[in-house]
């Protein structure tokens, strides 16, 4: 099968880079696929699975990786954004997976989706937060960052460790990883399916872009049936229903204002079950959500259904059209992500009153002085600025 060239599946940092590797190797779709990091190691994971490699920061870091520095990472990425052009040749929609806790994932990603979007390349990000028991920094680390991917991503869907482990049913370290590469694989990988190899009910990719556009927050659900069970619309109803990522934390199901579904079965696959398995899903959330769905059938599934979901929240309107592309903003020096620097972006913009300017950058006077850094903070950037607050002229 012929890859797609108008969707690229790309990731970014350690996790990000293991995760497209594992995507590529369980999906049997020929991806689009791209792996950037700034550890030449990941070369060789890329390799093995014929997925393109690019080393960003070569000169600075002398492909050793960021020693889990998101500053670091963030410079990479200046370094050599431009080295990305020649694999986005006619792509339309960019898939990125990262891992945020530190490094490159987080120092990197951002600036990356400002440099897709900047394109004008629809972005869908598949993020993965770091267990509770890490340490502080970590977890305070991918807060940070993760409102800065939710500024710069079309979509943006984040996949909590936590959440994830409970999706296994094994307690061992390297089972719940596997479990939840195969979950974001699952995801990732049936969009693909349902775009490259459609079943008699077809989603194509100019739907999925529009969900995405306007997408701004989504969250993953992904159940399957044992094969040759009985009852299998069933089953997948009952795990798509306790799916950790779509329930609130008192219990319910997030609520969502559009829903994209996937189906993938084998030769098997009845109208009854495809129906069964609709009305369910619609069930579970407000009777006015958008919902766009598709198939896939594949004979390796004969005796099976997996079904993904991805539910968007907070969407914005969709007009039509993808947003035009903007002007780059002027040279920004390295600053820490821990906090989020505010911006006036595509996305957001300063309501009530004009903001007190220091630079775009956010740092003034000393836009051209190295950062000073406290536990990952850059103390030269004003308070209001890092906690978001508005102070008018």
């Amino acid at each position: 099968m012929i890859a797609r060239s108008d969707m690229l599946l790309l990731g970014v940092g350690g996790g990000g880079c293991a995760i497209t590797c594992a995507v590529v190797k369980q999906a049997d779709v020929n991806f689009k696929a791209l792996a950037v990091d700034t550890d030449a190691g990941s070369s060789r994971e890329a390799g093995d699975n014929a997925i393109d490699f690019l080393l960003i920061g070569r000169d600075r870091l002398m492909g050793k990786g960021t020693g889990g520095d998101v500053a670091s990472g963030r410079v990479a990425a200046d370094d050599d954004m431009q080295r990305l052009d020649p694999f986005l040749s006619e792509v339309r929609l960019a898939v990125v997976v990262c891992s945020l806790g530190s490094g490159t994932g987080g120092g990197a990603t951002p600036k990356i989706l400002d440099y897709l979007s900047d394109r004008g390349i629809t972005t869908l990000c598949f993020a993965t937060l770091p267990f509770q028991f890490e340490s502080a920094s970590r977890v305070a680390c991918a807060a940070g960052i993760t409102s800065l991917l939710a500024e710069s991503a079309d979509t943006l869907i984040t996949l909590p460790l936590d959440q994830l482990h409970e999706c296994s049913t094994d307690d061992n370290l390297k089972q719940c990883v596997d479990v939840a590469a195969g979950i974001i694989g699952a995801g990732v990988a049936l969009v693909w399916r349902m775009v490259c190899m459609p079943g008699y009910i077809q989603l194509d990719s100019e739907k999925i872009r529009t969900l995405v556009v306007g997408g701004r927050m989504a969250k993953l659900g992904f159940a399957g049936s044992s094969d040759q069970i009985e009852e299998r619309a069933a089953v997948v109803l009952d795990g798509l229903s306790s799916f950790p990522l779509l329930r609130e934390e008192k219990g319910g199901i997030r609520a969502a204002e559009a829903l994209l579904v996937g189906i993938i079965g084998g030769d098997d696959l009845r109208l009854s079950e495809i129906r069964q398995i609709m009305n369910g899903i619609k069930a579970l959330y407000n009777k006015d959500v958008r919902v766009e769905m598709g198939t896939v059938q594949d004979s390796l599934y004969n005796g099976r259904i997996d079904v993904v979901l991805l539910a968007f929240r907070n969407r914005t309107p969709f007009t039509g059209a993808v947003a035009a592309v903007q002007p780059v903003l002027g040279d920004e020096p390295p600053v820490a992500d821990v906090l989020t620097v505010v911006k006036q972006t595509r996305k957001a913009k300063v309501r009530g009153g004009s903001r007190l300017s220091v630079g775009s950058s956010g740092r003034g006077r000393f836009q051209n002085c190295d950062p000073t850094l406290h536990c990952g903070v850059d103390l030269d950037v004003p308070t209001y600025l890092r906690y978001g607050l508005n102070i008018e002229k």
